[in-house]
């Protein structure tokens, strides 16, 4: 399977930033939770993080399912419905505000912040 350009360049330049990232604030692991997009799967990708194990670790999401994808309704919707709806933010930073701290709440209850 080959892989489609540009795609897996700016996805591997994206990966290198969030290591780079992680490895200047002491993080020891990113957990990488993916699609199965061709260029997620491509040999290009697969080598690449290959050669990351020790700091990477991968999941892929089965082919279809929206229940373990955060953004088909839990996050979105949990945004949706504390921040955005009935409210209004005078300024993006109040905007912002609000949603950081929604997103820490949630966050903290979530049902897989506790997992190993």
């Amino acid at each position: 399977m080959a892989c489609v350009e540009p795609y897996p360049k700016e996805w591997i330049r994206h990966m290198e930033s969030l290591i780079h990232k992680a490895e200047r604030k002491g993080y020891r692991r990113i957990i990488l939770v993916t699609d199965n997009a061709k260029a997620h799967r491509c040999p290009e990708a697969q080598r690449y993080l290959g050669g990351r194990k020790y700091i990477l670790k991968v999941f892929y999401l089965p082919s279809y399912a929206p229940q373990l994808n955060e953004s088909e309704g839990g996050a979105d919707r949990r945004v949706r419905d504390e921040v955005c709806s009935n409210h209004q933010h005078e300024t993006l930073e109040e905007l912002e505000k609000a949603t950081r701290a929604c997103l820490r709440t949630y966050n903290k209850r979530h049902k897989l912040t506790n997992a190993t």
